[in-house]
């Protein structure tokens, strides 16, 4: 008679767990669409910042080009000039190139002049100074295609003797 009575309580129990599977089985496929969720979401943010930071690179790299335009003119006349341009091939762009020019309210600056020396060879200028440098400053704003700017100021001298 004992026998039976445990019989008896292991079926019982055995139906009062029936469902339970199921249940953690849900429990578990929801913890688990969650995650994947919140994973999808990270990967979209990453690509939004990674985008954001590609166009960023791409107007800096415009800008840079456009000082390299102001110190090459600088070097070759003297006097630094930078006109607007559009840089690449738009094959390349198709929604758009990027470029580069005066940042916008700003002008190309003669900052000043500076006389010296050189090495305290003088002989035939009665005393007078030997080189001067000339000092300009200008701003540089760099686009891309989706309109990103990035700018670059420049203050730079031009070393010339006489």
């Amino acid at each position: 008679m004992e026998h039976e009575i445990k019989i008896r309580t292991m079926s019982e129990r055995k139906r009062r767990e029936s469902g339970m599977v199921l249940i953690v089985a849900m429990v578990m496929l929801a913890v688990m669409g969650i995650v994947g969720v919140a994973a999808l979401d990270t990967v979209s943010l990453d690509q939004q910042a990674a985008g954001y930071q590609s166009r960023k690179r791409v107007s800096f790299y415009a800008a840079e080009a456009g000082v390299a335009e102001g110190l090459a003119t600088l070097r070759s006349n003297g006097t630094p000039t930078v006109t607007s341009t559009d840089l690449g091939d738009s094959a390349a762009y198709p929604h758009g190139q990027p470029g580069y020019a005066l940042a916008a309210g700003t002008t190309i600056e003669k900052l000043g002049s500076s006389s010296m020396n050189g090495m305290a060879m003088n002989i035939d200028q009665g005393g007078a100074a030997t080189y001067q440098v000339d000092y300009w400053r200008f701003e540089i704003a760099g686009r891309d295609a989706s309109g990103t700017t990035s700018k670059v100021e420049v203050a730079a001298g031009r070393f010339t003797g006489y």
